[in-house]
């Protein structure tokens, strides 16, 4: 298991929307586990939250993900 407790989000929309600002700083939490299956291969899982404090023309950068993912170590 891992845990980022907070950590730098900076979220970009391309192609620009009609605002003069296109990036949306902000904070990422995220926590997940990883499994070693044989040798140097593993498969994981994670669950990350997005917060922004601003608005980039009603576009919502703030949000929850899930993802999996196999990973070769080397």
């Amino acid at each position: 298991p891992w845990i980022i407790p907070v950590g730098f989000a900076l979220h970009v929309i391309s192609p620009p929307s009609n605002g003069v600002t296109v990036l949306d700083p902000g904070i990422h939490f995220a926590t997940g586990a990883e499994y070693e299956i044989w040798n140097n291969i593993a498969i994981g899982a994670d669950v990350r939250y997005n917060l922004t404090f601003g608005n980039l023309d009603d576009v919502i950068t703030s949000g929850l993900t899930t993802g999996a993912y196999v990973g070769i170590g080397f």
